[in-house]
């Protein structure tokens, strides 16, 4: 059992960290991102899904056998919150507070440009 715990542990802290840096990319303003990175962002968001509900299933199902309550949606309202909906205290303890996203690709009509976009300050870096 100590080491199904280890496993779950680890495999939260990996989509714990998947999910900051998804939400940060989703955070964005969307005509920054190009359509290649829009799709990936959008594949990237369903496979997370997909893994985080695995595991959620998982966890419900050892957690009953036990006899202890738990309840998934209640997380995935509390770990989910969009950019937007997170507090201040929140934002700077984001694990990737202060990284740049990007390279993104500014489109001009004679030429493309690459940047990056700092989210805490809301600004491109070229």
């Amino acid at each position: 059992r100590a080491r199904q715990e280890t496993h779950i542990a680890s495999a939260e802290g990996a989509l714990h960290m998947a999910q900051a840096a998804l939400r940060r990319w989703e955070a964005v303003p969307h005509e920054l991102l190009s359509d290649n990175q829009a799709e990936q962002l959008d594949q990237l968001r369903r496979d997370y899904t997909f893994w985080r509900q695995r595991l959620q299933a998982y966890i419900s199902k050892r957690k009953l056998e036990r006899g202890v309550v738990y309840d998934p949606a209640s997380r995935d309202q509390q770990e989910l919150k969009p950019w937007a909906d997170l507090s201040s205290l929140e934002k700077q303890e984001d694990p990737f507070s202060g990284a740049l996203i990007g390279p993104l690709t500014k489109r001009r009509t004679l030429r493309t440009s690459k940047f990056f976009y700092d989210l805490d300050l809301s600004r491109h870096i070229l």
